[in-house]
């Protein structure tokens, strides 16, 4: 059965990302559970809140350990927010934190940057791309759908790798 997981670690904010996936036409399935991340075509980490706390989480469930061999794998991975950043090595916020290491990497705390922008950036930013012939991601697509076609493009396409 081809489905794609949204993991569950308790402080994520999922039901937008499961109202894209499913209007795009695929089952999705919330879970924590090893035997069907495992099984699933796709996995997106999603996640809210801060580093420590989401890395905790991870590690109670014994997530980290199964997305590791997730990424092992080479099965497609979307990670947001919180979840994109576990991603890395280590993080600096709130105290030092080691990541899940699948990408080489600190996070710094954003309180050290020195920028007249806010930071971090909220909201919707417009999405630049290349068109090629070769392309057929945006092809007959009406311009409203192209953020979640592209959402689950790289989901579907996208292999993390060091």
């Amino acid at each position: 059965m081809n489905y794609i997981v949204i993991i569950d670690i308790g402080i994520n904010n999922i039901r937008s990302i499961i109202g894209a996936v499913n209007y795009l036409g695929f089952k999705t399935i919330v879970s924590d559970k090893e035997d069907i991340i495992m099984k699933s075509s796709g996995l997106i980490i999603p996640g809210v809140g801060s580093f420590p706390a989401g890395m905790k989480k991870l590690k109670t469930k014994g997530l980290d350990k199964v997305i590791k061999r997730y990424h092992k794998m080479q099965k497609p991975i979307l990670a947001i927010c919180l979840g994109f950043q576990m991603l890395f090595t280590s993080s600096e916020e709130f105290k030092y934190t080691k990541g899940l290491n699948i990408l080489n990497g600190k996070i710094k705390s954003l309180k050290k940057l020195k920028v007249n922008d806010i930071v971090p950036n909220l909201g919707w930013k417009k999405l630049e791309y290349v068109k090629k012939k070769s392309n057929y991601l945006f092809k007959g697509l009406k311009k409203k759908n192209r953020q979640f076609i592209l959402y689950i493009h790289i989901l579907l396409k996208l292999k993390i790798k060091n």
